[in-house]
């Protein structure tokens, strides 16, 4: 399944739209520092780390410009990422029944070893040492989602 064929056209479009702005000499390219605000203006916020990592992987050559087609490769995968991310915290919303914006440790390491890519339980004991909570011992899941989205 190519890049294209996990956006809608209008996402492609926009995409496409976003692109040609900043591609002022109609070369099909932009230039990687151009990336990011591209990124931006279509509502995908990639930290400095990120944008490195996206540039090492499409600009081998090192020219310092990217294609359209990598372009969209790059969105297609940043808005996945967005989806799985929203997929999950609404997942967690499931398990907030008081809608606090906290679970319990309890019900997390639960989740992590039941649902999803199963964990073991030493595995999600591990993640668990890593996430903070607040004085009850309560995990704002919110913020766990977002690290964990950020470290993949």
């Amino acid at each position: 399944m190519s890049s294209e064929d996990q956006m809608s056209e209008a996402q492609i479009n926009e995409c496409r739209d976003k692109f040609k702005m900043f591609d002022s000499e109609g070369r099909g390219t932009i230039t990687v520092r151009e990336l990011g605000v591209v990124m931006r203006q279509l509502g995908v916020n990639p930290t400095d780390e990120e944008l490195q990592e996206m540039i090492q992987e499409v600009d081998e050559s090192g020219e310092g410009e990217i294609t359209f087609q990598q372009f969209i490769s790059i969105m297609a995968h940043k808005m996945k990422d967005a989806d799985s991310e929203q997929g999950t915290l609404e997942a967690f919303r499931v398990f907030d029944k008081e809608r606090t914006g906290f679970i319990s440790r309890g019900e997390l390491k639960s989740i992590l070893m039941t649902m999803g890519q199963l964990m073991t339980e030493e595995e999600a004991e591990d993640l668990l040492e890593e996430t903070q909570s607040n004085p009850e011992g309560n995990i704002d899941y919110m913020q766990f989602v977002k690290s964990l989205f950020q470290s993949l």
